[in-house]
């Protein structure tokens, strides 16, 4: 799934949320701040030590900021797959992903690392950004995916762009791509009462099996600041063993698995999978059906 988190200026996300969403997606974490003339920018494969980093040069610099926590899905677990990158050679601009781009990796580098440092210079670079028309392009190329772009360059006329912003959420003055910051490997239900209550108990949840696929299901709360219920449902991968939270915020990519793209109900690879329809527009119709979706693999083309 990953984890992006983009903070507007004078404001930090809850170092609470960050570390559960960093629990959920282990494999490399980055942050970027924009500091005015320049983007400071640092990734590596150890948490405490980019959070630690990463607040130090907050307590100097308000400027906006992102922070991302990945999980691999395409290309190795590596440094040099830890998000953000620079765009090309442009050191003022930089690029976090959260998704899966219709890229194929190769040499070991992820889909996001090749489209920043190969893809979007040949397009042009940062500078395309500043045209509504080519961030629509964006948009419809990164379906079921977000951007978020933090640039010093004086070609580029805001300080930040966020692609797809609209399939993630705001709180607090922070935006997150989804709710991966709220879950931990186990359910969170309310102590006491099927409402909420001052606390949490944290107790394994009840698994089903659909397939060969387990399924724990609604994972949900109720939220005391909006007076609404949430929810979340937890499926592991029948072909490599991933776990991945669906909500809200996470149903584009509901119908494979971002880690190894296997059908969630057939367990077949995308390309050979017969669940896929665009005869409808919702996920979910009567029952859990993801086969009744209409499949990211469409519309590929930028």
């Amino acid at each position: 799934m990953c984890l992006l988190t983009f903070m507007s200026e004078y404001t930090t996300a809850d170092i609470t949320d960050l570390t559960t969403g960093a629990s959920s997606n282990p494999d490399g974490f980055g942050f970027a701040v924009h500091a005015g003339k320049k983007i400071i920018h640092s990734s590596g494969l150890n948490f405490d030590k980019v959070l630690d980093d990463f607040l130090k040069v907050r307590a100097k610099h308000s400027g906006p900021a992102l922070f991302h926590s990945r999980i691999t899905t395409h290309g190795g677990t590596s440094l040099e797959n830890c998000h953000p990158f620079q765009v090309g050679r442009d050191e003022l601009t930089i690029v976090a992903h959260n998704g899966m781009l219709p890229i194929e990796a190769k040499n070991g580098k992820s889909d996001t690392r090749i489209f920043a440092e190969e893809m979007l210079p040949q397009m042009g670079g940062a500078s395309i950004l500043n045209s509504k028309k080519m961030r629509k392009k964006l948009s419809k190329f990164a379906k079921g995916s977000k951007l978020v772009f933090l640039s010093a360059n004086h070609a580029v006329n805001e300080n930040h762009y966020i692609i797809n912003e609209n399939d993630g959420h705001w709180h607090n003055g922070v935006w997150w791509s989804n709710n991966s910051y709220k879950y931990s490997r186990y359910t969170y239900t309310p102590s006491g009462s099927s409402l909420y209550t001052s606390g949490w108990s944290k107790t394994p949840a009840p698994e089903t099996t659909y397939g060969e696929s387990k399924y724990v299901k609604d994972i949900s709360w109720f939220d005391p600041t909006t007076s609404e219920y949430t929810w979340a449902e937890l499926w592991t991968c029948a072909q490599c063993g991933h776990d991945e939270y669906f909500d809200d915020d996470n149903i584009d990519m509901a119908d494979l698995c971002p880690k190894c793209d296997a059908c969630w109900f057939c367990h077949n690879d995308r390309m050979l999978c017969d669940c896929y329809s665009s005869q409808t527009e919702s996920l979910y119709q009567g029952t859990h059906s993801i086969g009744n979706y209409d499949s990211p693999i469409d519309n590929w083309s930028f």
